[in-house]
């Protein structure tokens, strides 16, 4: 358990409360919950906007005619639009790209030690105030720059694999990947990186015919 949270029990409720250092103290079960049937309840519209822009996402991915900021803007796009324009399989998906890129066509530009130290409270302020126990915890390591790269990919796929319980929160922890993407990464090759255009192509395709 973190030493940066106590875990006490609502004598009333008998429901888990966390204790932070700063005297906050957190209903996880009501914060979760909450946030998950607001999420839940949502009205998804699938805008024409929304598929316009992605038809042309996919087409620059097919023709070769994007870049690294193309995918850190998509994250961009992904986050502006998942409340009301995407479902949550549809968001998933779309998070595949840059997932993908940031496994397997990047590394960081800085020494990982190095950027860890120059990262670590802006990664923990867009974490702050999500009260998941695995966020709770990474949260507290950006805050310490005890972290590695492997903690972005693991973030990342944590938002793909529970969008649902998450809610609104994506929105502040795909910030994170996006920074990334933008301010932090090279190109390994650029050639690898132009080649995969098309699968990203068929994975938007893939979006928009279930937008249909």
């Amino acid at each position: 358990m973190s030493t940066e949270f106590k875990e006490l029990e609502c004598p009333a409720c008998r429901r888990r409360l966390l204790l932070f250092a700063d005297g906050k103290i957190v209903n996880q079960q009501r914060y979760l919950s909450e946030r998950s049937t607001h999420w839940k309840n949502r009205t998804v519209k699938l805008s024409i906007h929304v598929k316009r822009e992605l038809s042309k996402l996919e087409k620059n991915f097919r023709s070769g005619k994007f870049e690294l900021q193309t995918i850190a803007s998509m994250v961009t796009d992904i986050r502006e639009w998942a409340f009301s324009d995407l479902t949550d399989q549809q968001i998933s998906a779309l998070l595949e790209i840059p997932f993908d890129v940031l496994q397997n066509d990047v590394t960081l530009i800085e020494d990982e030690k190095k950027w860890a130290n120059e990262q670590g409270y802006f990664f923990h302020d867009k974490a702050a105030g999500i009260y998941d126990d695995d966020v709770i915890e990474l949260r507290f390591r950006f805050k310490k720059s005890e972290f590695g790269y492997s903690d972005i990919l693991y973030l990342l796929d944590y938002v793909r694999t529970y969008i649902a319980d998450l809610g609104l929160d994506i929105d502040f922890l795909l910030r994170i990947p996006e920074v990334v993407l933008r301010d932090d990464v090279a190109l390994k090759s650029a050639e690898d990186f132009t080649d995969g255009g098309a699968i990203f192509a068929d994975k938007v395709a893939e979006v928009l015919r279930d937008m249909r």
